[in-house]
């Protein structure tokens, strides 16, 4: 699902104004709802990424070859965290 900002406003020194997304300066407005709805998923990922982190931590201390794996997982636990 793909959330789209609902119009683009420009920040003035005491207040805002409407404007296009194409006009210099735009900022995206955003439904509070829809921004709730990622912030779930991005919840959601996090804790189904949790047990995978975890297993690859017992792996690396098991066998070092397995730190590779590890590194990506916690690259993508570190992209989720930035993402929302």
């Amino acid at each position: 699902m793909t959330i789209e900002p609902f119009g683009y406003f420009k920040p003035e020194p005491f207040g805002w104004t409407d404007c296009a997304e194409t006009d210099e300066g735009a900022q995206p407005l955003w439904d509070n709802a829809a921004m709730c709805a990622v912030e779930k998923q991005r919840d959601d990922l996090l804790a189904a990424i949790e047990p995978l982190a975890e297993l690859c931590d017992q792996l690396c201390r098991w066998d070092r070859r397995f730190d590779d794996a590890l590194d990506v997982v916690d690259e993508a636990i570190a992209i989720v965290k930035g993402g929302a």
